[in-house]
C-alpha cells in the first residue's frame, strides 16, 4: 500500500508549485521542513510513485525536485495535456483518458485562457500534448523546431454573432487563431470594417458581448450554441459557410513525445465525452450548451498529408512539401 503524508505533502507541494519550472533542490526542502533526510526521502519517494513530483539528479549529485505539473521534460508514466475552453476537445480527451487508464499512464489536464500561452508551455517542456487552434499551431511550428502537429481534430464549431441593438462598430475575437481567419473571410464578404479587439479569455469575451460592451463577436463552441438561443442576438455567419472543411483545431506535441502521443491517439474515433471533464474544465456557466455544441463539429476531416498541404494554402501559407513534412506527422490518416 502506498503511504501518504498529508501534513507534509501539502507544504512540499505548495513550495514546488510556487517554484514552477525552476524546481527546488532536495537540500532546500530538508532545510525548510526541519525533518530528517531519511524521512524526507521516504515522503518524496511516495509522492514520486504517485506522479505528484518528478526528481532529477543534477551535476554535483544534487537532486532537484519539481511538481509534476511543472517538470520541464518528459517523465515516463505521466502525460500532461493542455487545452483551451472549447468543446471539440472533449471527445478526444475522453478517448485518451480511457487509453491512459488501460495502460497505467497518469493523465493531468491543464486549461488555458490563451492559445499562445498553451503553445509556449508545450515548447518549454511542461506539457506533452497541446489541443490548440490549427492556425496558431502552424505559425508556432514554423518558429519552433521541437514541435510537430500529429492530429487534425475537427472542423466547424464557431459562429459570428451580432447584437440587434448595436451598430456592430466593434468586434471581439481571439488573437492568432482560426477565429481570426473566419472573421477575415466574413469581413471580406460583407465589406464591413469594425474595430477588432482581441481577447484571450472566452469567458471575458462572452461577458463583454452579452453586457453590450461589444456589438459583434467571433466565438467557438459551446459559447456559440448558447448565443443561438439568446434574444436580441443574431448569427451572421457560421464556420462551415466561411471556411468549409478547414480544420479548426489540432494536436501538437514535442519531438520527444511523438511516439507516446501517437500511440494514445490511434483509434480515437468516438464522439463521447465525460460529464466530469465538462465540470473540471468549466465553461463559465455555459456548460449546459456542451451537448448541443458537439453536433456542430465535423470530426471526420481529411487528415492525409495531401489535404494538409491544401489546408496550408488556404491559410495563406506557401511552404515546400519538405517543410510541411517536417512539422506535420499524422498519427491517424
Amino acid at each position: 500500500m502506498k503511504k501518504h503524508y498529508p501534513n507534509l505533502e501539502k507544504p512540499i507541494t505548495s513550495r514546488l508549485n510556487a517554484a514552477k519550472a525552476l524546481g527546488v533542490s532536495q537540500r532546500e526542502l530538508f532545510e525548510a521542513l526541519g525533518i530528517s533526510k531519511s524521512y524526507l526521502s521516504e515522503i518524496l519517494s511516495s509522492m514520486e510513485k504517485r506522479k505528484l513530483i518528478s526528481r532529477k539528479l543534477e551535476p554535483g549529485k544534487m537532486k532537484r525536485i519539481w511538481s509534476s505539473e511543472f517538470f520541464p521534460g518528459f517523465s515516463p508514466g505521466l502525460m500532461r495535456i493542455g487545452m483551451l475552453k472549447s468543446s471539440e476537445y472533449l471527445p478526444l480527451l475522453h478517448s485518451i483518458r480511457k487509453k491512459a487508464e488501460s495502460t497505467g499512464i497518469v493523465l493531468r489536464v491543464r486549461v488555458y485562457r490563451s492559445a499562445l500561452s498553451l503553445i509556449d508551455d508545450l515548447k518549454s517542456g511542461i506539457l506533452e500534448i497541446a489541443f490548440a487552434p490549427l492556425y496558431t499551431s502552424v505559425v508556432s511550428t514554423f518558429a519552433a523546431s521541437n514541435l510537430r502537429i500529429v492530429h487534425l481534430i475537427a472542423s466547424g464549431g464557431a459562429g459570428i454573432f451580432r447584437r440587434t441593438d448595436d451598430d456592430g462598430s466593434y468586434c471581439r475575437s481571439t488573437e492568432v487563431s482560426s477565429m481570426i481567419l473566419m472573421l477575415r473571410a466574413y469581413l471580406d464578404s460583407t465589406g464591413l470594417k469594425p474595430i477588432i479587439e482581441p481577447f484571450t479569455d472566452p469567458c471575458l469575451g462572452m461577458n463583454g458581448f452579452l453586457s453590450g460592451k461589444y456589438g459583434q463577436i467571433c466565438i467557438w463552441e459551446p459559447f456559440a450554441s448558447h448565443l443561438r438561443h439568446v434574444d436580441q442576438v443574431n448569427e451572421m455567419a457560421e464556420y462551415s459557410g466561411l471556411l468549409g472543411d478547414l480544420p479548426c483545431c489540432c494536436v501538437v506535441v514535442r519531438n520527444d513525445t511523438i511516439e507516446l502521443s501517437s500511440s494514445m491517439l490511434r483509434d480515437c474515433k468516438t464522439v463521447e465525452f465525460d460529464t466530469e471533464d465538462v465540470e473540471k474544465i468549466g465553461f463559465c456557466g455555459f456548460e449546459g450548451s456542451v451537448n448541443e455544441s458537439i453536433s456542430r463539429y465535423n470530426f471526420n476531416v481529411d487528415r492525409s498529408f495531401a489535404a494538409f498541404m491544401g489546408f496550408l494554402n488556404r491559410l495563406g501559407l506557401t511552404v515546400t512539401e519538405r517543410s510541411a513534412r517536417r512539422f506535420y506527422v499524422p498519427a491517424i490518416e
